[in-house]
């Protein structure tokens, strides 16, 4: 087959095999996300994205009436909400994420690695390496978040700037900003660290054409790129200087820690993540990916490398191989990787200014690109094994059998445990010092049992415009009650006012006299606290706090049974209703 067939034209006659492909693929991130929703960020994100397209739902409480940061999100998956049912708006949104995600995923392993089914194995060591060997925290596959379509825009893009339709990258990568700022940011930096260093090697004139393609593609990136920075701007503007400086550090310090404070990270995560890096970096120099290869190698007789070789002089002309130019956009997430441990050290000579800087995520896009690059190196590795030495070869071939170890223990635990919601089974967590009667499979099912119903109860029992106090372990409230809640750990709003308030109702609600497991008891303090926020009912976990005093039982009624949650209602005395985005009164 012609050199010039080998890459294009093959996969354009044959579209039904890639289609099969990325269904396959989709099929795969069913195995590894497919839990019932809502997952761990999808009650937060849907939820939003619900109140951005009806205002007046759940407009009491503090999260959901904070300014959004994810508009674009919000606006493409927010609108199923209005017709169905938020688990079915999940599973709609995660068809279309995993299929984005599965289709960048595609394009850019089939044009480095033009061997059948080869994403697949690329998609297991992916998978394993992000879950097992992240740095702090990251992941790609979950559920209807923000994060996953920009992940999915990057592949994309990517995989059409190796094709040498640059412009349409440029503009895919921007699709990539506006729905996640961050990991869209980071996307195009690190590619614009590859470019440059193509343009800095690049020898003999530019085809003007492409220059002006690319340049228009860089211009189309910044205009959609801007619908995710400009949200993004608005909250940073929102508020004043104190305000700023103090949510930064309850971001970094505080609620945020695992995933932006590198000292707070456990020695394993770095060892981990180390062993990925040096893995990737040593295949790819074996395979002469990162050496100073600038020019197109000539002939060879391995079919892989002859591909490639055809693909390069097509589309990098003599800047390099398309595999170089990927591996510089890791490398690059590598550098921002290295400039956030730099900036972990302000903390120690400036904390507010160390806050400030860590709050950007800088370890998130590495922490998905290297297992990405590993993967990729160790598949081709694999594909071509006359081209490289025994022990690429061997740690290739290490690296890949672990990965479906990882995943083969990974789906194993998962499918074994109780069919419970993400969100639901980590709510149920309680503090470490709670003493639990019970702990086992049939016990979380029926706590996961008892919380829904409570929540069925209060969504079609209760005022819909009644304020709760809520158990501070949970994440899913809102989700099946679709009621206000004076606060929760998990949902933490994005603009500065919003976060103070957010760390003030904790530190009130759960204090840290009582190890924040519950509100505070005593009949005046409950008061005060009906009076600041509106409250009226109040929603126990009886695992934390047993009978309250001088209040209603209202859930579970006579003849009924909830074994793990009852529902009170409050004195109304005092109590004011909230009729817009709620101001503490402190503030």
């Amino acid at each position: 087959m012609p050199p010039s067939q080998s890459v294009e034209t093959r996969p354009a006659k044959r579209w039904w095999v890639g289609c099969i492909e990325v269904a396959l693929i989709m099929l795969f991130f069913f195995a590894a996300a497919g839990d019932a929703p809502p997952a761990i960020n999808e009650a937060h994100y849907l939820v939003k994205a619900k109140h951005y397209w009806d205002p007046t739902w759940l407009a009491e409480d503090l999260f959901v009436a904070s300014r959004d940061a994810h508009s674009t999100f919000f606006f493409v998956f927010g609108w199923p909400t209005l017709f169905f049912d938020l688990a079915t708006a999940a599973w709609l949104g995660r068809a279309a994420c995993w299929g984005l995600v599965a289709l960048g995923l595609y394009r850019c392993t089939r044009f480095l690695i033009p061997v059948p089914l080869a994403s697949l194995l690329v998609t297991a060591m992916w998978m394993a390496g992000v879950h097992w060997a992240n740095l702090a925290g990251e992941w790609v596959i979950g559920g209807c978040e923000a994060k996953v379509p920009a992940y999915g825009f990057l592949l994309f893009g990517w995989g059409e700037m190796l094709r040498g339709r640059r412009g349409f990258g440029w503009g895919l990568l921007g699709c990539s900003a506006a729905f996640h700022v961050l990991v869209g940011g980071w996307g195009i930096i690190a590619t614009l660290f590859a470019r440059g260093l193509q343009w800095r090697c690049a020898s003999g004139s530019s085809d003007t054409k492409k220059v002006i393609e690319e340049m228009l593609g860089g211009f189309l990136g910044v205009g959609l790129a801007l619908m995710g920075f400009l949200p993004a701007l608005a909250l940073a503007e929102r508020g004043n200087a104190t305000d700023a400086a103090l949510a930064a550090e309850i971001q970094v310090y505080g609620r945020l820690a695992h995933h932006l404070q590198p000292a707070s990270f456990p020695a394993m995560w770095f060892l981990r993540h180390g062993c990925l890096v040096l893995g990737f970096v040593f295949l790819a120099v074996h395979r002469g990916t990162l050496a100073p290869q600038l020019t197109v190698p000539g002939n060879n007789t391995d079919t892989t490398d002859t591909a490639n070789t055809a693909a390069d002089k097509s589309v990098l002309g003599d800047s390099g191989r398309p595999l170089l130019f990927f591996n510089m956009i890791i490398f690059g997430s590598l550098l921002i990787a290295a400039c956030g441990l730099v900036v972990a050290m302000l903390p120690a000579l400036d904390r507010q200014l160390g806050a400030k800087l860590l709050r950007f995520y800088w370890f998130r896009l590495s922490d998905a690109l290297v297992p990405l690059g590993l993967s990729i190196a160790a598949v081709q590795t694999l594909a071509s094994p006359a081209m490289v030495p025994r022990t690429a070869r061997a740690i290739a071939m290490l690296a890949a059998c672990a990965a479906i170890v990882a995943v083969g223990i990974d789906f194993q635990s998962r499918w074994n445990e109780p069919l419970i919601p993400p969100a639901i089974a980590v709510g149920n967590q309680l503090p470490k010092h709670t003493v639990v009667p019970e702990n086992s499979a049939a016990r979380d099912q029926q706590v996961a049992r008892d919380w829904m119903a409570v929540c069925e109860f209060i969504r079609h029992e209760t005022p819909e415009k009644a304020i709760f106090l809520t158990p501070r372990h949970q994440q899913s409230f809102k989700w099946y009650a679709h009621r206000a809640e004076v606060v929760n750990w998990k949902d933490i709003p994005q603009d500065a006012p919003s976060v103070v308030q957010w760390a003030r109702r904790i530190n009130r609600v759960f204090p840290v006299s009582t190890g924040r497991r519950h509100p505070p008891l005593e009949d005046r303090e409950i008061r005060q606290l009906q009076r600041d926020y509106g409250v009226t009912y109040w929603l126990v976990d009886r695992r934390v706090v047993g009978t309250l005093p001088h209040s209603t039982v209202v859930y579970p009624r006579q003849g009924e049974v909830n074994q793990t949650y009852t529902l009170y209602l409050l004195a109304d005395e005092g109590a004011r209703p909230i009729e817009r985005g709620p101001v503490d009164k402190e503030d």
